[in-house]
């Protein structure tokens, strides 16, 4: 990202309607994972400045790496001390090192030239039987708009894409579906305006209205007990949930 969007980010991750709903829809997730207890260590590979890191050290030692330097200096500033400066494609650990590997909306970068290579990567750090729970922005044909030139979308992703991607890594797919499904219509109209006017600059990091921020939010509250009953078919989001084998 543009290093003015992981200011805004550390600024108001803890509060924006779409982190604090996002987050709460992994953590109810990952809550229901059959976790392997043989580390209870967890990476956050692409912790940004360190939203996740905050509920993750819930449920072990979560460490975090994350390639650009102010992203790394300010989850710092926040506490979290178990972070290196690294990137999806390299990580500094040896194999088997982690029970859990989290990613959310990294994969999809313009640094990361080959998402499948970087799951590799997830999979060798990971004890067998490990598991990994990622989350990618979806819908294709919302490329293209403020937000995703600010955040330097590579690609947007499809279930079907994210299946083929997890086999291709070694993975076994446990539970893929799509999310922030509630909002999606008010979602697309926003984003598609701002493809069609070409208007703006900055991605949608900034708080609403505390109204608005509040409805999207509980509706994000929502839509995570749904999800632990079903899947949604369509989203702005792709969550996924994938096994590192045994052999």
């Amino acid at each position: 990202m543009d290093p003015v969007e992981y200011l805004r980010l550390s600024q108001i991750e803890h509060k924006h309607w779409w982190y604090v709903g996002m987050n709460n829809i992994a953590a109810q997730m990952f809550k229901r994972m059959e976790r392997p207890t043989e580390t209870h260590r967890i990476l956050d590979a692409g912790c940004g400045t360190g939203g996740s890191l905050t509920w993750l050290n819930e449920f072990g030692a979560a460490y975090g790496i994350d390639h650009h330097v102010l992203a790394v200096s300010l989850a710092n500033e926040k506490g979290h001390r178990r972070i290196s400066r690294a990137t999806v494609s390299s990580l500094p650990f040896a194999e088997e090192t982690f029970d859990i590997v989290t990613s959310f909306d990294v994969l999809y970068h313009v640094d990361v030239s080959d998402d499948v290579a970087a799951l590799k990567e997830m999979a060798r750090v990971m004890v067998p039987g490990g598991l990994l729970l990622f989350r990618l922005p979806a819908i294709k044909w919302l490329s293209g708009s403020p937000h995703d030139r600010a955040v330097h979308t590579r690609h947007r992703y499809t279930r079907g894409e994210v299946i083929r991607k997890i086999y291709e890594a070694g993975f076994d797919p446990v539970r893929i579906t799509y999310a922030n499904t509630i909002l999606f219509l008010p979602a697309m109209l926003w984003r598609l305006s701002g493809i069609a006017t070409a208007s703006g600059k900055s991605s949608d990091l900034r708080v609403s209205g505390s109204v608005i921020n509040r409805a999207c939010t509980a509706l994000l509250r929502l839509e995570a007990m749904v999800l632990k009953f079903a899947d949604f078919p369509i989203g702005l989001s792709v969550f996924a949930i994938a096994k590192k084998g045994t052999t």
